[in-house]
């Protein structure tokens, strides 16, 4: 795992058994459960400058309201046509 930072390392060995896969899983479990935390690190704030819980977005019902959105707009749109 070369390239790595040493907590990446030990978050694929203790939580993904060592394996891209089973860490991938272990984050999504994470995030379903609430406990998933990014910490992002740089030079000017190596204490950590930007952190969060993340959670999922569930993407198909957004675009589905998008949808909606848009038809009633197209809609409204035709019905002032024929006044």
């Amino acid at each position: 795992m070369a390239g790595y930072r040493k907590d990446t390392a030990a978050f694929f060995n203790n939580f993904g058994g060592g394996t891209l896969a089973g860490a991938r899983t272990a984050l999504l479990a994470g995030l379903d459960a609430g406990t998933a935390y990014f910490n992002i690190h740089t030079s000017a704030f190596p204490g950590g400058e930007i952190r969060a819980f993340p959670e999922r977005v569930p993407e198909p019902a957004s675009l589905l309201l998008g949808a909606l959105g848009i038809g009633a707009l197209l809609l409204s749109r035709r019905g002032r046509r024929r006044l």
